[in-house]
Formats: structure tokens, C-alpha cells, sequence
């Protein structure tokens, strides 16, 4: 029987998603970072990077689904770019963990979108065996960036829900940042902001904050950006106790290689159609479709 994954199974494993802190009041915080330099050029892919879309789309009508959009400034932006380029969509729809940003993103979408054309979705995308609440059926491009992926707890879960919510003539773009020995791989979330958004969390559900405890690390060996946080005092959630001393993750954000993504969308049942890389080097888009050899 599969365990539920929710904030008391992760306590239990000293851990707090960053899912968590893009809600309630800690997403007040996320939306001031999403706004600012740091997170613009962490996310940031020129438009012309998305014309991999445009031979795809040109003859077609597809849906547009966007997984974790913020508040759909750059949904709106990619939008737009396709739209100049003879592009255009049946219907919108829009995913996200977080009602707060999911409300954002609606208020945005809808001053520039007939809101009979789009539709607003919570939903949590780690759950393995289910799908999006969409109708499988219609054809659409799926877009997952600004490197959420690699953000969340399983890929696998991830992925695999992704997956099951297409079809065999569906798009799915997918951005990711990839890792490079020359950068300084802090940089982007070395971010008084983003440090905010996360212990404004851990206060939500009765942590003590101290801004000393909090750590942000680089692991070298995983490529992975690490945020953890040292609880001063015993703390208990539902039956769940921690002891003074212990280490909470509350944030990772995983950067990734060229062989790695192959594998990855391999093992779930995606096929590359192409890739895009920016001018560093270091944010990559993928273009998969479902491998219609393989399921998962």
C-alpha cells in the first residue's frame, strides 16, 4: 500500500517541500523573489528559444497547459511570442500547488485572456498514480519550467504524472538548469527574499525561527542546491516528534546534465523530440512527446 505523501509523511522524514513555501502568507514572500533580477534570470529563456514550438503548432490547434506559472507574467510572454508567430490555442489551463500564486496567475491571464477560454487547477503533481483533472483527449502542449522538476521531492512522481495526462499526439516542454563546475551555483537563491518565503513556513506550522539556523549549501557530489534548517527546541506535528538538534530540508533544487535528462525522460516513457540551450550554457528546453513503444 502506497503511503501518502502529505506534510506529516514528510515531517516524519525531516523534510518541508518548497511546495509548501510558495503558500499562505510564505507566498507573499515568493511573489516579491519571482519579481526580482535573481529569480528573472534564473527562470529566463529568450522568446526565441520557444520557436523549437513553432513547427509543431503552426498547422495545429493544441490546448495550453502550464504547470507551476507563478503569476503568469511568463505564460503571458510565451503566449504572446507564439501568437506573433501565427500560433494559436483552443483553451488555457493552469496548474499549481499553491492557490495563493494560482490566484495571482488567474487575475493576470484573465485582464489579458477571455476567462471562458481558461481554467484555474490546484493540484499537487506528486502523485504517482494519478493525472491532471483535464480531458486527456484533446490535443495540447504541456509546459513545465523554469526548472520545477528539479525542485520537487520525486521526478518520478512527477514525471509519471505527467505522463498519464497525455496523450500519444500531446507536447510537453519541459525547462531545466543544468550544472556547470565554472558557476557559482548559489548565486540565483543566495536571496533574502527566497530565505523569507521558506522560514515563513516553518513558522506557519509552530516553528521558532532563527535566521542563524538556516543553512544553504551547494552539494558538489549531487549538483544540488540544499536549504536546511536546526531546530533549537523539540518540536511535535500531529504525533510526529523532532528532537531539538535535528536537521530539517526545506528546500533542494536539483541541477542537471545532458546524460542525465536522457536517461531520465527514457526510464518514464518520453522520447526527445528536440532541445534548446541559452547563450550560458545553462538553461536547457526539452521538447518530449510520449514514446508510443513504451509505457511506464
Amino acid at each position: 500500500m502506497q503511503t501518502k505523501k502529505d506534510l506529516k509523511y514528510y515531517i516524519s522524514q525531516c523534510i518541508i517541500p518548497v511546495k509548501y513555501a510558495y503558500t499562505s502568507s510564505a507566498a507573499s514572500y515568493h511573489k516579491i523573489f519571482s519579481k526580482s533580477k535573481d529569480y528573472k534570470d534564473n527562470v529566463k529563456i529568450e522568446n526565441k528559444k520557444y520557436d523549437l514550438l513553432i513547427p509543431y503548432l503552426r498547422n495545429e490547434r493544441y490546448d495550453y497547459l502550464e504547470i507551476g506559472g507563478d503569476d503568469g507574467d511568463i505564460s503571458l510572454q510565451i503566449i504572446e511570442h507564439l501568437s506573433n508567430n501565427n500560433v494559436s490555442f483552443n483553451n488555457y489551463f493552469f496548474v499549481d500547488f499553491s492557490h495563493e500564486l494560482l490566484s495571482d496567475c488567474q487575475k493576470n491571464i484573465s485582464a489579458r485572456i477571455p476567462n471562458d477560454l481558461c481554467k484555474f487547477i490546484p493540484y499537487d503533481l506528486e502523485q504517482p498514480n494519478k493525472c491532471i483533472p483535464i480531458d486527456i483527449n484533446n490535443k495540447k502542449i504541456i509546459m513545465f519550467l523554469g526548472n520545477t522538476l528539479g525542485n520537487v521531492e520525486s521526478e518520478d512522481d512527477v514525471l509519471k504524472n505527467i505522463y498519464n495526462s497525455m496523450n500519444k499526439d500531446d507536447l510537453f516542454l519541459i525547462g531545466l538548469t543544468f550544472w556547470n563546475d565554472k558557476t557559482n551555483e548559489l548565486d540565483n537563491y543566495d536571496n533574502e527574499l527566497f530565505r523569507e518565503s521558506v522560514l515563513e513556513y516553518l513558522r506557519i506550522i509552530n516553528i521558532n525561527t532563527k535566521t542563524d539556523n538556516y543553512c544553504l549549501k551547494f552539494d558538489q557530489i549531487n549538483h544540488t542546491v540544499i536549504c536546511e534548517y536546526t531546530l533549537d527546541e523539540p518540536y511535535k506535528y500531529d504525533n510526529v516528534q523532532l528532537n531539538k538538534g535535528t536537521i530539517i530540508r526545506c528546500f533542494q533544487s536539483r541541477r542537471y546534465s545532458q546524460e542525465y535528462c536522457e536517461r531520465m525522460f527514457s526510464k518514464n516513457g518520453f522520447v526527445i523530440l528536440e532541445y534548446q540551450n541559452d547563450e550560458t550554457m545553462r538553461h536547457t528546453l526539452f521538447l518530449l512527446k510520449k514514446n508510443p513503444l513504451q509505457g511506464v
